[in-house]
């Protein structure tokens, strides 16, 4: 008799321990760790926009002083931004885009206006697979495209937020079960970018059939010597420090034929880290020849935008493209 109630201890003993081992082992197959399920990012969000730094020409050919071809080289798409990041996990992903282009707003930098959720389940088992890779990844029409001669900019800010799910245990009426849940607010992660770029449209027309003016080099020497303005600064970068902005650059590729006598910048400032609510632009000011200048007096952990000239006696080069720094916190 003490035989046969050791033997059902024995038993009921080993059937717990049996289950617990199948529950351990299949906890990650049928109801995943929780700790898996966190939500988070592999890669910093990117702004981009499918025309940054493109030059577009506009090429009229004519035969007898008479339209014959009028077509661009690549031609011109209307602006779409883009924010894009990568994240691990399992929830959702909130994404707001808004920003300038070309002096026109777009998207609304207070309503995120569009959700995914990231991971997937399967019917049969219904469990969430959470082992995976996403991108996110959010486009936005951003205006039509002038093609007048000038030079267009951009610019734009963006935020991600990941809210992942955990798994909650839940007493149901059918036994102890649980579901997926949105995680507290403290285990939500955001992330925010900023970005910005300009494109150049440029006309240019030949003729073609047409007879030639003849040249006298006597009298024409000094026409053709006749200079012109320079080329924008040929690069520049920003340096952020606290309460200032060191900004180095490179030579403009070309002076025009005149001597370039100054490069110059302008700033703004960013009202509001979650928006593209920057200040106007301040006035031109000199950084000299040397290649390096510093921008002072400015706040800290506030985002600024920059962009240069270059001047010689015959006026202003085209400006440069806008760069984006923020200064330390």
């Amino acid at each position: 008799m003490l035989y046969k109630r050791f033997a059902l201890l024995a038993l009921v003993f080993g059937f717990i321990i049996a289950i617990g081992v199948a529950v351990k082992a299949g906890k990650g197959f049928f109801q995943p760790d929780p700790s898996n399920a966190h939500l988070h990012f592999i890669s910093d969000p990117e702004i981009s926009c499918n025309i940054d730094g493109k030059w577009f020409h506009h090429y009229k050919v004519t035969k007898d002083n008479k339209p014959w071809i009028d077509f661009w080289h690549e031609e011109p798409r209307a602006p779409k931004v883009k924010i894009e990041a990568e994240a691990h996990g399992l929830g959702w992903a909130y994404v707001t885009l808004s920003g300038d282009v070309d002096g026109e707003p777009f998207g609304d930098p207070n309503n995120p206006s569009k959700k995914q959720r990231l991971g997937f389940w399967i019917s049969v088992v219904s469990y969430p697979r959470l082992h995976n890779d996403y991108d996110i990844v959010h486009e936005e029409e951003a205006g039509k495209f002038d093609r007048k001669e000038g030079e267009y900019e951009w610019t734009a800010t963006g935020s991600i937020k990941l809210v992942p799910y955990i798994w909650r245990w839940r007493l149901l009426a059918r036994g102890l079960g649980g579901e997926w849940q949105p995680a507290p607010d403290d285990d939500h992660t955001e992330k925010s970018t900023d970005a910005s770029g300009s494109w150049t449209v440029k006309h240019h027309y030949s003729n073609i059939g047409s007879e030639s003016p003849q040249e006298d080099d006597d009298d024409d020497d000094d026409e053709m010597g006749d200079a012109t303005v320079p080329d924008r600064p040929g690069s520049f970068d920003l340096t952020p420090q606290k309460y200032a902005i060191k900004v180095t650059w490179t030579d403009s590729a070309s002076d025009g034929g005149s001597p370039i006598t100054d490069y110059q910048y302008q700033w703004q400032a960013n009202l509001d880290f979650r928006r593209t609510r920057w200040t106007t632009w301040s006035d031109w000011t000199s950084a000299g020849t040397g290649n390096s200048t510093w921008i002072n007096n400015l706040d800290k952990n506030r985002s600024y935008a920059v962009r240069m000239r270059a001047v010689n006696a015959v006026g202003n080069s085209i400006k440069t493209g806008i760069k984006i720094v923020k200064t330390k916190e």
